[in-house]
């Protein structure tokens, strides 16, 4: 699982510290053994806008939509047609 997080390698000194290489460890397995995370204050959020993030936020990449599914959303047709 970690051969594939890149790594710089400095003749000088190592790029990542102790604590952040623990801490991104900690992400690793805390990202597919926790829920989601979730907004605090979700009523000052759209239900479009909520409705988007958890489409994102699934973890099974087998349920997840895909970036074409993800584009379909109301919220972004109509965000993408104002920015184009």
């Amino acid at each position: 699982m970690f051969f594939n997080m890149p790594v710089l390698i400095s003749c000088s000194k190592p790029v990542l510290s102790k604590g952040l290489l623990l801490l991104l460890l900690q992400a690793i397995f805390m990202i597919p053994t926790k829920p989601p995370p979730t907004f605090k204050d979700a009523d000052r959020w759209s239900e479009e806008f909520l409705d988007f993030v958890s489409k994102c936020l699934v973890k099974n990449p087998e349920d997840r939509a895909t970036a074409t599914q993800l584009l379909q959303v109301c919220l972004l047709r109509k965000n993408l047609a104002v920015v184009i």
